[in-house]
């Protein structure tokens, strides 16, 4: 209500302006009208009007505002507003607290603009009239403004233009990440950790992780020199190309990178062996296995095996000709070379036989016969013996002599229960061929040699039912059997 009164106030001074601005130019056009000379017959260079009976003691000039026409709507112009005035002043009897006439409060008109079209989402620069015009949501000096962050707002802030951004990025009033989110390099401009890949954003920008330049295979990254591998895919530090048989020195982020199973501080490192490393061993050079040859990440034997002289370089016994490998040293054999190594002379050999023209330790010659070599001969190998145990050069008797059973390796005949020793195995005595076989009390070395089908101690014993066996009981002799007849090892 106080408003209308206020607005009907300012009308009316706005029209009795308007009314004095009228009556001016109407007395302006009849100064002119008189100087001129009119149609009323005034010379023309008289400066007084002719009375025109006025009878309120005015001159024609104090007058002249208030003739014709222009003067007379001035005059009706004026009168209505203050008829205008008058009316709001006795309609608001409560107008104590009412602004004067002339008093406009600027605020009430600019309160009832409209806000501008871009509303809510102005960007920095344009015009508004409040904050929540603009999408920085700051309105400063009829202006939008860059949020309070800018420039260095995070992503998800409020804002009016990208500068404003960490990222650069300002996409409907808001923060947005870059183009390059999440996997960001470092140095990229960044609104969030989660924009990079190193997932490290310091001050608007990618930065490299806490672990650069260290990071292991598998951690974030934002570029290869974030890595110990010096590789960042996708971010993500990852094996390097040589993987996983990477040499020595090379970098790495893990020890699976590399031949020798060792990564320190992102260098490939030699193996805990190194340089003695023997044959199949890791490696990751030459220079760490005892061999000297690193093939595959994998200690390989040298180029002479398996005939490495003495002296030459070895990764295990099978690369040198004596089958000696000590300290990576192939070394003389001891005492004595056996079958098959090397040799340059025969006493060299625990056979006592080296072939001079291949260099190598022979069998001794009663290895090719048909009993093999005999308990105490030379030997250069277990396969020379009858026995099959050779032992510092010596052929050597069986555990179980001098009672061997049939068929077990022997080197005499004094290895055997059966006393018949034969191509290198105990064999069953003469008599267990024949129809009777062997008779109580003759040597043995199995229950089959004997009619009594017991052996005991190497000699055949009297069956358990002696001396009473019924007919068809095993026996070794007739007084086994109760009818006193044995026959083809059986009680008749």
């Amino acid at each position: 209500m106080k408003r209308r009164r206020r607005g009907a106030r300012l009308t009316a001074s706005m029209l009795a302006l308007c009314a004095l601005v009228v009556g001016a130019c109407a007395n302006d056009y009849d100064a002119l009208e008189r100087s001129i000379g009119g149609d009323d017959g005034g010379a023309a260079g008289d400066t007084t009007a002719p009375d025109s009976g006025r009878t309120d003691g005015q001159s024609p000039q104090e007058g002249s505002a208030g003739d014709g026409p222009l003067a007379d709507s001035a005059r009706d112009a004026g009168n209505d507003s203050t008829s205008d005035a008058a009316s709001d002043a006795a309609q608001s009897q409560d107008g104590a607290h009412d602004a004067p006439v002339d008093s406009v409060e600027p605020v009430d008109v600019l309160q009832e603009a409209s806000p501008p079209a871009c509303s809510p989402t102005c960007p920095d620069g344009n015009q508004c009239l409040a904050s929540s015009e603009c999408a920085s949501g700051v309105c400063t000096g009829g202006h939008c403004a860059p949020p309070v962050c800018a420039p260095s707002c995070p992503d998800g802030s409020a804002c009016g233009a990208p500068g404003d951004c960490s990222s650069g990025s300002c996409v409907a009033g808001r923060c947005a990440p870059p183009s390059c989110a999440p996997s960001c390099p470092d140095g990229n401009s960044c609104g969030a950790d989660g924009d990079c890949s190193s997932r490290q954003c310091v001050q608007g920008q990618c930065a490299p992780p806490v672990c650069s330049p260290s990071c292991p295979d598998g951690d974030p990254c934002g570029a290869p020199g974030d890595c110990s591998s010096k590789s960042c895919v996708g971010g993500v530090c990852a094996p390097p190309s040589c993987a996983p048989s990477c040499p020595d020195g090379d970098p790495c982020g893990a020890a699976a990178d590399c031949s020798s199973g060792q990564c320190v501080q992102g260098q490939c490192a030699p193996p805990m062996c190194s340089p003695g490393c023997l044959d199949g061993a890791t490696c990751g050079a030459d220079v760490d296995c005892a061999s000297g040859v690193c093939t595959g990440g994998k200690c390989a034997p040298p180029a002479c095996a398996p005939g490495c002289a003495i002296g030459q370089k070895c990764g295990a016994s099978g690369d040198c000709g004596t089958d000696v490998c000590t300290g990576g040293i192939c070394g003389a054999c001891a005492p004595l070379c056996a079958d098959g190594l090397a040799c340059s002379a025969s006493n060299q050999c625990a056979s006592q036989q080296c072939d001079i023209a291949n260099g190598k330790c022979q069998p001794p010659a009663c290895a090719a016969t048909v009993n093999k070599c005999s308990d105490g001969s030379a030997c250069g190998a277990s396969s020379d013996c009858g026995s099959q145990i050779c032992t510092a050069g010596k052929c050597v008797a069986p555990a179980c002599s001098p009672a061997c059973p049939d068929g077990n390796a022997c080197g005499n005949n004094g290895d055997c229960e059966s006393q018949q020793c034969h191509a290198g195995a105990c064999q069953p005595p003469g008599c267990a061929t024949g129809p009777n076989r062997c008779a109580d009390g003759n040597r043995c070395g199995a229950d089959s040699d004997c009619g009594s089908e017991s052996c005991v101690a190497g000699r055949c014993a009297r069956p358990s039912c002696a001396p009473g066996c019924a007919t068809g009981s095993p026996c070794g002799a007739s007084n086994d059997c109760k009818s006193h007849q044995c026959q083809n090892a059986q009680c008749q």
